[in-house]
């Protein structure tokens, strides 16, 4: 999603956001491409970026890589100069945005990172799955999680498993 805008006069450098929308192929989400086209309208170049893997509902180490390569990619876009870019992310995103954005072959050039929706640490987020319960202020609150976590969660680790394991997971 590029400007409409000519590139600034004073800075002759713009801004760009590299956008990890989670789980899914989400690209032509309303939704999505209206914040897109948004960012896009205030100057800011904006890449967004799904693979193979989060099309899959499956969260992959592998993807890395092309995440650190579309950063790259996008610091040299025609104004971009390589300066001011940022990371934002959603949901199953924010895992893969977290280990781009300290990989050594760009973390000097992350201006910044946006988290939503993510989780904290693995292990908290598998006892809340496996209990369908979490802590909340002391108090053990039960709930039933939707479909699309369970899925990935299952695609993510089932692999790891063996094959009369993993065809319970879901």
């Amino acid at each position: 999603y590029a400007p409409e805008t000519p590139t600034p006069v004073v800075s002759r450098v713009r801004g760009g956001i590299l956008v990890i929308a989670g789980v899914g192929d989400n690209r032509q989400e309303p939704q999505l491409v209206n914040l897109l086209e948004s960012l896009a309208h205030t100057g800011i170049v904006v890449m967004s970026l799904t693979t193979p893997a989060l099309s899959a509902y499956t969260l992959s180490i592998n993807d890395v890589d092309s995440t650190v390569q579309a950063f790259k990619i996008l610091g040299h876009l025609p104004g971009m100069d390589g300066k001011q870019i940022g990371i934002i992310s959603i949901s199953g995103g924010v895992g893969l945005a977290c280990l781009a954005a300290a990989d050594p072959r760009i973390r000097a050039a992350v201006s910044y990172v946006v988290a939503f929706g993510g989780y904290f640490n693995v292990k908290s987020l598998l006892r809340t799955f496996g209990r369908r319960a979490q802590n909340l202020d002391g108090k053990v609150v039960h709930f039933q999680p939707i479909d699309i976590p369970v899925q990935v969660l299952a695609n993510t680790t089932g692999q790891y498993l063996a094959p009369d394991e993993s065809s319970t997971l879901v």
